[in-house]
């Protein structure tokens, strides 16, 4: 029973490593210039008027953008 609940418990945890590298859009704040994934607590407060969308990190940065500090993209 131990090994079960071992196993289940290693498998979640990397599933809650892996599921933020499947994101495949983040959202920049013109306004501090900051890129989030999208779901992200400090993605969820910003206004629409200042979102605009990227499809890679590379694009974010590129267009001048720095990673958000909580969920570091």
């Amino acid at each position: 029973m131990r090994k079960i609940i071992l196993a289940v418990c290693i498998v979640l945890t990397i599933l809650s490593i892996a599921v933020p590298a499947l994101a495949n859009v983040y959202v920049g704040n013109l306004r501090s210039y900051k890129f989030h994934y999208q779901g992200c607590r400090g993605e969820q407060m910003m206004a629409e008027h200042n979102r605009i969308y990227f499809y890679s990190r590379d694009e974010a940065l590129d267009y001048g953008m720095i990673p958000c500090q909580i969920c570091r993209p």
